[in-house]
């Protein structure tokens, strides 16, 4: 049975879904503590977030432009290929496939295992197999069918944004205002304001990574003229606005200083919340696997759509340019990123893989 080309099936709230599944990840977890120190104040940390978060928006639309302009799939390889630069093109999607994205696969499975093993005692070798499950069963959803896929990614991703938004209310009850009058760190008084704040910014900026993913998959989004800029822009101030109240609740629940020095910043606010106590670390590492799952399943469902275009080219392996009418029975671009993504996540195939997986 012959191959076919990838159809336009996804809608504003699918892509949308997509994008914020991607940003809001493990990073938040930590970026808080990170962001206030380098800031020194309860203020500018607060600051630092809304301004890297408006940064983006410029970044978005430079996207929401290209992805109307060369509405295909495989986002930067597309954009560099027209730009008249092939062999950067080249370059940059086969640095991607190798450096990347199944190594990202691979340690995403890995931080969900090591959550889980917060609730459970895990053998580490169990543990390698698990997490090659999760990839493995995320390629077998996305395999299916598309619209299953984004079904599941717009489910997941309101199970992902649930906790966050338990996490700030519960907080403005327990917010104190005397937090935000506390002295500042030493990062203010060795930079000044102006530098301490551009340090928060710089902070920030992991935390923000993601939204352009969606551009990998502008072949199969219905309207992009219009669904690309407004999902882009949108999952730009989404994101912006959660980043920020957590940012705001976590400052005023526990002291600046511990928060600065804090490497786990979100469960250590979250035990000066009376209600929580000590269940904060349960909490956390139940809504850390569930944020990173969400994360893992988007990346699983768009990132096979780059080698899909560069195969299309004739730069890439054939079979990722395959799309079988019965995907359940042929080799298909997500099968074999999975395969390649599981097998990384047991096996030390690339360098970042064996720092994270080494047997």
């Amino acid at each position: 049975m012959g191959s076919q080309e990838l159809q336009r099936k996804l809608g504003f709230w699918a892509v949308l879904a997509i994008a914020v599944g991607t940003t809001v990840g493990s990073g938040i977890f930590v970026s808080v503590g990170e962001v206030a120190k380098a800031a020194g104040t309860p203020w500018l940390t607060v600051l630092a977030f809304v301004i890297g978060g408006l940064i983006v928006i410029p970044q978005m639309c430079v996207y929401a432009e290209l992805s109307t302009a060369y509405p295909e799939n495989g986002a930067d390889y597309v954009y560099l290929k027209n730009a008249g630069s092939r062999p950067l093109a080249f370059l940059s999607g086969w640095a991607s496939f190798w450096a990347n994205d199944a190594p990202s696969l691979s340690i995403m499975a890995l931080a969900i295992v090591s959550n889980l093993g917060f609730l459970t005692p895990i053998d580490p070798l169990l543990g390698k197999f698990i997490a090659a499950g999760l990839i493995i069963a995320f390629m077998l959803l996305h395999l299916r069918s598309v619209e299953g896929g984004a079904a599941f990614q717009t489910l997941i991703t309101i199970a992902k944004i649930i906790p966050f938004t338990i996490v700030i209310g519960l907080g403005i009850f327990w917010f104190k205002a005397e937090n935000f009058a506390a002295p500042t760190t030493t990062a203010i008084g060795a930079t000044g304001s102006f530098m301490a704040l551009l340090a928060g910014i710089s902070a920030t900026s992991w935390s923000y990574t993601g939204m352009a993913s969606i551009c990998y998959m502008t072949g199969e989004i219905k309207n992009p003229g219009k669904t690309m800029p407004r999902a882009l822009i949108g999952s730009c101030l989404l994101v912006l606005v959660l980043y920020t109240l957590l940012a705001l609740v976590i400052s005023g629940l526990m002291p600046f200083d511990k928060l600065a020095n804090s490497e786990t910043p979100i469960s250590d606010a979250l035990t000066w919340i009376p209600a929580l106590g000590s269940t904060a670390g349960i909490f956390v590492a139940i809504t850390a696997m569930i944020v990173i799952l969400g994360s893992l399943s988007s990346c699983v469902m768009y990132q096979p759509r780059l080698e899909y275009a560069m195969a299309k080219d004739n730069l890439f392996f054939k079979c990722f340019g395959h799309v079988p009418r019965n995907t359940t029975r042929r080799m298909s671009p997500s099968s074999c990123k999975g395969r390649w993504g599981s097998s990384s996540s047991s096996f030390p195939i690339s360098p970042a893989c064996w720092v994270i997986s080494p047997w």
